[in-house]
């Protein structure tokens, strides 16, 4: 394990309800590759704005990359805003990998989940859980009852289902469903963001929850792995850790990303990326 606040190194599916305690494997999409790093996050702008330069150097490497946005990143706004959010991720997953925004789509039976693969680098996927955002303290918004992610972490809500009807989970589901597509992808290395910091501090309750969800269905992923933890929001008061030249390959791929983002505004943590905690099983 790394010491804790360590800076990171520089190098629409059909509408159904999961009643499942995760995927079935036989059923589920086969993946392009496997043996790579997966990355689970909360929102579409999350891995660019933590993970990065990390992000562009996997994927330069040609290794087999697998991103999970497990929220809409919605805000509470309409489906046209955190669609438009992952075109944006698409778009500036192509402009990593330098080959053309062409992707071809497949889902993972079970769970409606949407995965995305890019034809000219089949190496790269991203999947959207589409779950509502809970917003900064987890409070959720009026637009999808005041649900989120952290609610249904603590038990105040039992169920959540995704902004566009695909599916319902539980808590144990999600973390089934998380440990199951480790399963499918058989990662070496699991990214996910801040499971070592807690609700009280300034970051994002959506954050939080997602790694520590990540944490716990690691647990039940038996292959050998790397756990790592990125620091979220915080990072803004922080130390500029990043080199000129990968804060200006980080910023033009954010730019990608905010032309399809109305409120993007997220720049501060362009010249930051840390890592708060790295677990080896």
């Amino acid at each position: 394990m790394l010491p804790a606040e360590t800076a990171a190194p520089e190098a629409v599916p059909d509408a159904t309800t999961n009643q499942d305690a995760g995927i079935s494997l036989p059923e589920a999409t086969s993946p392009g590759c496997t043996g790579g790093a997966l990355s689970i996050v909360a929102h579409t702008d999350d891995d660019l704005l933590f993970m990065n330069p990390s992000l562009m150097r996997l994927i330069g490497s040609n290794t087999c990359v697998y991103s999970v946005y497990v929220t809409a990143g919605d805000a509470g706004r309409p489906a046209d805003y955190w669609q438009s959010r992952e075109r944006g991720a698409m778009a500036a997953y192509a402009h990593m990998a330098a080959v053309a925004d062409d992707w071809s789509t497949n889902q993972i039976t079970t769970h409606a989940l949407r995965m995305l693969t890019l034809k000219a680098n089949p190496h790269i996927h991203l999947v959207f859980m589409r779950l509502p955002d809970g917003m900064q303290r987890g409070q959720g918004v009026q637009s999808t009852r005041f649900v989120s992610l952290t609610k249904l972490w603590t038990g105040v809500i039992t169920t959540i289902t995704a902004v566009d009807g695909s599916a319902t989970y539980s808590r144990d589901q999600i973390v089934a469903t998380l440990g199951d597509l480790m399963h499918i992808t058989q990662p070496t290395v699991i990214r996910t963001l801040d499971y070592v910091g807690n609700y009280r501090d300034t970051d994002h309750a959506d954050h939080h929850t997602v790694a520590y969800f990540t944490r716990e269905a690691s647990t039940r992923y038996t292959a050998h792995h790397t756990l790592i933890a990125y620091q979220g929001y915080p990072i803004a008061s922080r130390k500029a850790n990043v080199s000129a030249s990968d804060a200006r390959a980080k910023l033009e791929t954010f730019n990608i990303y905010a032309k399809y983002d109305a409120v993007a505004q997220n720049r501060t943590y362009i010249t930051r990326e840390y890592i708060r905690d790295q677990t080896r099983t």
